[in-house]
């Protein structure tokens, strides 16, 4: 494949990646367009500060155990990226400021503990799960595995926080 086909194949992914997101998630705009990346805890402290709000965690009860993890702030958006190598494991979360009333959509929708409803996507290689909560906006991804239920650990991912 030529290098023109392997940019112009990698651009329509991203194109339709992006175009997939509902608008009402990605309404702040970004003022900081370099990337800066941390771990975890500084990353959040960070994105707090950048926002000046105080309601931001991080999650407790991921389905496999972290080998590595990293926290990256480009813009308007924190991505908290949690992996076990050895498990071929990955859990992404994409946290922006919610300035919207609500998230909408046709896809399956579930409520989390504290009666916030929640948005279920089934992708090709991981399953999301978008909610609004505090003043954030949340998407949260994970690799799908045949041994256990995407769902079920991304609902109890999006409890945490």
């Amino acid at each position: 494949m030529t290098i023109f086909k392997t940019v112009q194949v990698t651009s329509l992914g991203f194109l339709i990646c992006f175009m997939m997101l509902p608008v009402s998630l990605v309404r702040a705009e970004a003022t900081d367009v370099t990337p800066i990346s941390q771990p975890v805890s500084e990353a959040l402290k960070t994105f707090k500060n950048k926002f000046q709000r105080k309601e931001l965690t991080h999650p407790y009860n991921l389905p496999f155990a972290i080998t590595k993890s990293m926290g990256t702030i480009e813009g308007d958006q924190l991505e908290l990226d949690y992996v076990n190598d050895s498990l071929k494991q990955r859990c992404k979360i994409f946290i922006r400021p919610f300035s919207g009333s609500s998230i909408s959509t046709t896809d399956q929708t579930v409520t989390l503990q504290d009666g916030t409803k929640a948005i279920v996507e089934d992708q090709h290689i991981f399953d999301t799960i978008k909610f609004v909560k505090g003043g954030w906006s949340y998407r949260v991804t994970l690799l799908k595995d045949d041994a256990r239920d995407a769902v079920q650990d991304l609902i109890a991912i999006a409890n945490t926080l």
